[in-house]
């Protein structure tokens, strides 16, 4: 046996390496306290501070855990786990429900990635398939990796010296009694009413039986999963596998004919595309006049499929690219500069759309959809340049350049995830559209969006707007605030601290404060 440090070792038959743990009930111990605080934090509310707490004493468990096993991080490791951190905490600061379900998720995919890089490093040597196979492996192992530490590693463990062997006897002393317990417990609270009521009154604290089992599964099964995981983390030494090779998919390849025929008449498409488009891509107001069409018209109808089209264009040059891959020489030139002039032909299309989306914004406003869209289609922009920059800048060492690719994707999009939750983008929906109509452009301004659709992030920005808004948008979006915080105060019993968050609780005060003001504005519509 190849002992690495104190708490994961190798064990080797062979040209095969098995790692191992040499502290199982370490792990084991972590894993439960982790499953047992995360449930405690987030039972029965929305994720806010009870989230932000629990990931925050998971990620410490985790790199103490770490530590004690002498496993060293990586700094891609570290990085990531920041990162998840983060994602984490801004689940505690914004109320917006796009927002929330961005940041959950984020934070699931970051732990997933982390498993795999978190001792091995190397995250910017992956490619594309590199990040599916190990988030895939990671997701694999949250159910698989427990049964190897409690069957594997559990029985080969030590004991360990000292206080150990004299606190095992007292444990299992305590589970013996248990059962023993629970029953002439209950015998006597039947016998006895007074020690009954004694019992009741010491155990109230406790939810009902059917709850607590509830509770109690759903917690071990929160700590099977920081096992699983932690446990394929931890072990995840040597040299990564070479998926790639691994697998052999030479019978997945087009020749070089075939790829400019079949590209040379995508492109035709595209340039017939553009060429249509360029007649009009910046008419804004007269081009509408003389085509007929209305703003909805001219956005609504086309602005989706277009975002459609340029993120369908990103994976079929990538998906081409992999293709071709045996090509050279010549015809693989011919290749790359077709994918270039592609993505070309996407960026106009990606410039006609946002013309569509300005032109739209200005007559309609904004809305979450249009925002995060619009973000999306940003990020697709500088990925389809750095595209152009890694994997068809040198066909010759495309396998580089693809994993350069990946690397400069997943950063620059988990750049767009933090600038999402920096400029909060409800509040910069709500001042946009105030804006417009206090300018009186465009439309009139949606009060029911505003203040029903919108989360409490928005709250304080159309509080500190509503004096400069004409009649009746002004009374109107008085109205729906005030009916806002009637609606909190109703569920405000239910809401502990734990579902509470930073954006929430600035709204709430805001509202209480201009409660008054909003009622007699309420009424006076009425």
């Amino acid at each position: 046996m190849e002992i690495h440090d104190e708490g994961v070792a190798t064990s080797a038959t062979g040209q095969n390496q098995r790692p191992e743990i040499r502290r199982p009930w370490l792990l084991l111990g972590g894993a439960l306290a982790i499953g047992f605080v995360c449930e405690a934090l987030l039972h029965g509310q929305p994720p806010g501070w009870g989230y932000a707490i629990a990931a925050l004493v998971a990620a410490t468990i985790w790199v103490a855990l770490g530590r004690r096993l002498g496993v060293q991080a990586s700094g891609a490791g570290m990085t990531l786990l920041a990162l998840g951190i983060f994602f984490s905490v801004m689940v505690a600061v914004r109320a917006s429900g796009a927002l929330v379900a961005l940041n959950v998720l984020l934070g699931m995919g970051i732990a997933l990635l982390l498993a795999a890089v978190y001792v091995r490093g190397g995250l910017s040597r992956l490619s594309l398939a590199d990040y599916v196979v190990e988030a895939c492996l990671s997701g694999l192992a949250l159910l698989i990796q427990p049964f190897v530490l409690i069957f594997g590693d559990l029985p080969k463990a030590r004991p360990a010296p000292g206080g150990g062997r004299k606190l095992a006897p007292v444990l299992w002393g305590v589970l013996l009694a248990l059962p023993l317990l629970l029953v002439f417990g209950a015998l006597f609270a039947a016998a006895d009413a007074v020690f009954s009521a004694f019992i009741n009154h010491l155990f109230d604290w406790l939810p009902d039986l059917g709850e607590l089992v509830g509770r109690l599964i759903l917690s071990l099964m929160l700590a099977w999963l920081a096992l699983g995981l932690a446990r394929h983390a931890f072990t995840a030494t040597g040299a990564r596998p070479q998926w790639e090779k691994a697998v052999n998919l030479d019978f997945l390849r087009v020749g070089g004919t075939t790829a400019i025929t079949a590209l040379a008449l995508v492109n035709a498409l595209f340039l017939g595309f553009v060429a249509v488009q360029a007649v009009y891509l910046f008419g804004g107001a007269d081009t509408l006049i003389r085509t007929g069409l209305t703003h909805s018209d001219y956005a609504r109808r086309g602005f989706f499929e277009l975002v459609t089209v340029a993120a369908l264009v990103l994976s079929l040059i990538l998906l081409a690219d992999w293709l071709v891959r045996r090509v050279t020489g010549r015809a693989r030139r011919v290749i790359a500069l077709l994918h270039g002039l592609l993505v070309v032909c996407t960026l106009a299309i990606l410039a006609s759309a946002l013309q569509r989306m300005r032109l739209y914004q200005q007559e309609y406003g904004l809305t979450e959809l249009r925002f995060y869209t619009t973000a999306f289609m940003a990020w697709l922009g500088v990925v389809l340049i750095w595209l152009v920059a890694t994997v068809l800048r040198s066909p010759a060492v495309e396998s580089a350049g693809r994993r350069r690719f990946a690397f400069g994707a997943l950063v620059t999009g988990l750049a767009v995830a933090v600038v999402l939750n920096v400029v909060n983008p409800d509040a910069l929906i709500a001042r946009t559209n105030l804006d417009r109509a206090a300018a009186g452009v465009g439309q009139a301004l949606d009060a029911r969006y505003l203040g029903d659709s919108l989360s409490l992030d928005a709250t304080p920005t159309l509080l500190a707007a509503l004096d400069r808004l004409p009649e009746p948008a002004r009374a109107d979006l008085a109205c729906r605030l005030h009916n806002k915080y009637r609606a909190l105060e109703a569920k405000a019993d239910r809401l502990s601290w734990r579902g509470n968050n930073l954006g929430a609780a600035a709204a709430w005060r805001g509202l209480a404060a201009a409660d008054a003001e909003l009622a007699i504005a309420c009424t006076g519509q009425k």
